[in-house]
This record gives C-alpha cells, structure tokens and sequence, in this order.
C-alpha cells in the first residue's frame, strides 16, 4: 500500500509537473528515492508511477554522455501497489549505478508484480502515450530523460534478445497494440 504523503518531500521535476501534472500522491521509497503517483493517467483505471532521484543523479551512457534518468510504469489500478514496490526497487538499481539505460533495454522484472502471468520483463521505451516533449528535460542539466517501463511477455523478450530492439519496435508499429494491457497477447 502507498505510505501517507509526507509534509518533507522532494521537489516533483517541473517538467513532470509541466507535461504529467499534480500528482496524487508523492512519497519516499528509500535511499533518495521518490515515486509520484498519477491516478486516471493517461486512461481511467490505470495509475502512471514516476520515480525520481531527491537529488540529482548523474548518470553516463556507453558513450561518455551524461543525463539523468526518471522511470515510469503505466499499471492497472488494482496492481498500483505491487508496481510502486517494483518501480522503487529499478529505481534504486538504476541510481546506484552509473550506466544510463537506453531505450530498447529489457528489465527483468519481479514476480509479484505480475503473478505468473505472461507479462515477465520491463522494455525501457520513450513515454509513447503521453504528451511527446515528456520524454526529454532539456532544461536539466544533465538533461533528464523519462523512461517508460512496458510490460512484455517472455516470447518478446526474447526476441529483442535475438532480433534487436528495432525489430521489436517496428513490429509493435505494425501490430499496434494497446501496450499498457498486461492481458494482450503477445505481439510475436
């Protein structure tokens, strides 16, 4: 269950707050970091959670380039609390850590969050169904990147593992699929 607000938290990003809003609720998950949570975003009966660094944390791609990195998860109402604990959990991976994560990287994701269900890992994408000047901060410095978490079944985990990140995308292209329905079938 999401804890209480507390009166001693952590600045929301403006930029989140400029392109997701006022959240519901914003609370600390431990070792700096913080989720918000945004009821009825961006549909009803789903809960977008952001998570973000108290303070800002630099972070390095393979290139030498820096940003920092916010993490998203879209989830079903009912599964809100099981995906803050599983967002908390990246988060802190992800901020202790100095490797930025690019997109097209697949997380593997924790049992309880999607109980044996065909969902199994996280595809790190840009915030496909929010407004698209979301995605990157460039006002931060480092520039902030929004990474949204998208639940994939196992079959297309393992396609991106053989095919690449960008047949997995073009794919998803061609199929559309509505990727916030953990129940859908899977795209390969």
């Amino acid at each position: 269950m999401s804890p209480e607000p507390s009166n001693n938290i952590a600045p929301l990003p403006a930029h989140a707050k400029r392109y997701l809003g006022e959240p519901d609720r914003i609370w600390e998950a431990g070792e700096d970091v913080w989720l918000a949570a945004y009821d009825h975003n961006p549909f009803e009966e789903y809960t977008t959670l952001l998570a973000f660094a108290g303070s800002a944390v630099e972070l390095e791609f393979a290139d030498g380039r820096p940003c920092q990195q916010l993490l998203m998860i879209t989830c079903p109402d009912a599964k809100r609390d099981a995906c803050a604990a599983e967002l908390a959990r990246l988060a802190k991976l992800l901020y202790g850590n100095d490797e930025a994560l690019p997109y097209g990287f697949v997380l593997d994701a924790s049992n309880a969050v999607f109980d044996g269900g065909a969902m199994e890992a996280w595809y790190v994408a840009p915030p496909l169904y929010f407004d698209e000047e979301l995605a990157v901060d460039v006002k931060a410095d480092p520039p902030a990147l929004y990474l949204w978490l998208v639940a994939i079944t196992g079959a297309e985990w393992a396609f991106v593992e053989s095919q690449g990140s960008d047949a997995f995308e073009a794919l998803l292209e061609l199929q559309d699929p509505d990727m916030t329905d953990w129940g859908r079938e899977p795209a390969v």
